[in-house]
């Protein structure tokens, strides 16, 4: 591969981005209410409330049963009555239970004219939760599942449980929610204020998954890479050594987080004969876990009780099992790799923008750890009177 070649490529593509950012800013393309507010990655607040809205036959858009219609034909499900159906937002299934096989919130709820039902888990950057489209099962095994995310990719073992593939149906904003709002889009035509918001999000969505929204810079860079094999094997090392820079950056970031976490909240907790209770973090939740020698599932253990309740005082959304005194989720998810390309490679080139990201990250854990640590000093000078 000559370094030419690829410099070339990068030159002349370089070219067309900087003409199509013209194009945007004399047509107001980059003009979008999503991306101003800083809603573009939400999952309830923008894509499940929007998506939810044009469902809704009672929705605000005022065209009755049409949107959701076209989209039960784009995903080809023929057996729901649209004309009555119902809606909600993050409907409450119940309490998540100590085995992770009931509860939880159903991001999209819909419940047709004659009690058919479909539940829509809306993936944008989140990782999957334990059990959890098999607790949606649990919550009603005759319910459609889909499991909707950025590009369709098949939900993990963690979330489907005993679920086979079958059992539930895959969607991409990428393919089908793009088709689905371009009909909607459409239909729409005579309602301005409802088609130019669909023609944002469209945008949006767009941006999301990496495609360019005006067809100029990719025909231009299509027929760069179709008339110059050069640039095909450029293109192609390009993609290559693009997913080992992502790669070296997840790596980098796991790296000073986990220097700075072990940093910041060190040692044992509340020592107690034979057991060890420490401030961990795991994936994208943290909490308070214990130890007895090598065995980790000792959370239950009668001498632990205390402290599991300790815990829960902390904050009522932590769990408990008998790995986890109490655990709970990040805001600020630290799994790296569910970050924007875009903000991974500021990450690779800015030791400040990573610090200061990690220091979010651990600012929102530190007063957790700071309450058990008063409250176990409160228990135990109780205990000593």
């Amino acid at each position: 591969m000559e370094v030419l070649s690829v410099k070339k490529l990068l030159h002349q593509v370089s070219a067309i981005n900087r003409t199509q950012e013209k194009l945007n800013l004399l047509s107001g393309a980059e003009f979008n209410v999503f991306k101003i507010l800083g809603l573009h990655a939400n999952e309830v607040r923008t894509h499940s409330a929007f998506l939810g809205e044009l469902l809704n036959p009672r929705g605000c858009h005022g065209l009755k049963s049409r949107f959701l219609e076209l989209f039960l034909e784009t995903l080809k499900i023929d057996d729901f009555d649209a004309e009555k159906a119902t809606v909600t937002i993050e409907k409450y299934a119940g309490p998540i239970d100590e085995n992770y096989l009931e509860g939880g919130r159903i991001d999209i709820y819909l419940k047709g004219k004659y009690n058919q039902l479909i539940f829509i888990e809306n993936k944008i950057h989140a990782n999957d939760q334990r059990n959890q489209l098999a607790r949606y099962h649990q919550y009603e095994s005759r319910a459609r599942l889909i499991y909707l995310t950025l590009d369709g990719t098949s939900p993990s073992e963690w979330s489907t449980g005993r679920l086979g593939p079958e059992q539930y149906l895959l969607c991409s904003y990428r393919v089908e929610i793009s088709h689905w709002l371009k009909k909607c889009h459409k239909e729409a035509a005579a309602y301005p204020t409802v088609r130019e918001t669909i023609s944002q999000y469209l945008n949006l969505i767009s941006s999301l998954v990496g495609d360019v929204p005006d067809n100029f810079m990719k025909e231009e860079v299509k027929r760069l890479l179709l008339h110059d094999q050069a640039n095909i094997e450029s293109a192609a090392y390009l993609a290559e050594m693009l997913q080992e820079v992502k790669a070296e950056t997840i790596a980098l970031l796991n790296s000073e987080f986990y220097e700075r976490w072990c940093k910041v909240f060190k040692g044992d907790l509340c020592p107690l004969d034979n057991y060890t209770i420490t401030f961990s973090k795991q994936a994208n939740y943290f909490g308070f876990t214990a130890n007895k020698g090598e065995a980790t599932q000792v959370c239950r253990d009668k001498p632990l009780i205390p402290f599991a309740e300790i815990a829960k005082q902390v904050h009522p959304k932590f769990k408990n099992n008998d790995w986890w005194l109490g655990w709970k989720n990040f805001i600020k998810s630290p799994s790296f790799e569910s970050l924007p390309l875009e903000t991974l490679f500021h990450m690779a080139n800015s030791d400040e923008a990573r610090s200061q990201l990690i220091e979010e990250i651990i600012g929102e854990a530190k007063p957790h750890y700071t309450e058990f640590k008063k409250l176990v000093a409160a228990y135990k000078r109780t205990k000593m009177r």
